[in-house]
């Protein structure tokens, strides 16, 4: 289930059992401020994320609820599927499948390495 980030703004203060106006307070903006967060009417500023994070004790990334990707075991997910995909003989489907990868990984050297291999390959083939 995900979240919104209102509600697990909500969750987390109410977690701690503390008022909007001591959370405001830390972070120095008016309690008014925290429960338009909390309602969804609006976000807190890109600035504050790291403040928040660290008084409920956790990462930006669990305050905002990225997915985390074990990137070893997703880069052998993806050779599984693009060796069985150019075995089938649908290698028009290994492209996309890489570029796919290399949204979710950018800056993992093997998904960049095999999406580029893949591209060279359809070049000269």
């Amino acid at each position: 289930m995900n979240v919104s980030l209102a509600d697990k703004l909500k969750e987390l203060r109410k977690s701690k059992n503390i008022s909007q106006e001591r959370l405001a307070e830390y972070l120095g903006v008016s309690y008014q401020a925290v429960s338009k967060w909390e309602n969804g009417v609006t976000y807190p500023d890109i600035l504050l994320l790291p403040d928040i994070a660290r008084y409920y004790g956790i990462t930006v990334d669990e305050l905002l609820q990225v997915e985390q990707i074990d990137a070893d075991k997703y880069f052998e997910e993806c050779n599984s599927k693009s060796e069985a995909l150019f075995r089938d003989g649908k290698r028009a489907e290994i492209i996309p499948l890489w570029q796919e990868a290399y949204k979710k990984l950018p800056n993992d050297i093997q998904v960049r390495t095999a999406r580029l291999r893949r591209i060279e390959y359809r070049k000269r083939g």
